[in-house]
């Protein structure tokens, strides 16, 4: 069984097998072994482009256009999070101290449901 700590997670953050967890979350199970064999990560995965999708031999457009487009998502995600972030600094908000992140990201947390659940 996955274990994940309760705090939100930065998708840079991701380790292939979480990665590979949120491919299956969107529906993207067949592009996770071409990913895991290129060792992608979290940051890897962040700054996938479709040149990089084609190089590691993901041939089918619509694959490809779904990845990125959760990819950028993700970004997005990420994006907020960091405001949250920083409003909640600049505001002098306390979190849980047994969260080493404040910020939060709506994907991650999907995520992190999925895999405690496994």
């Amino acid at each position: 069984m996955a274990t994940l700590s309760k705090c939100a997670i930065d998708p840079s953050q991701w380790s292939i097998f979480e990665c590979s967890a949120w491919l299956e979350s969107v529906e993207l199970g067949d592009v996770r072994e071409a990913l895991s064999e290129n060792s992608i990560s979290g940051s890897e995965l962040m700054e996938l482009s479709e040149e990089d999708l084609k190089a590691m031999g993901i041939s089918k457009l619509g694959l490809r256009k779904k990845l990125l487009k959760g990819i950028a998502e993700l970004r997005a995600d990420s994006i907020a999070g960091s405001s949250a972030s920083s409003a909640a600094a600049d505001s002098s908000e306390t979190h849980d101290s047994s969260c080493d992140e404040t910020r939060t990201y709506p994907t991650a947390h999907i995520l992190c449901s999925r895999l405690l659940s496994l």
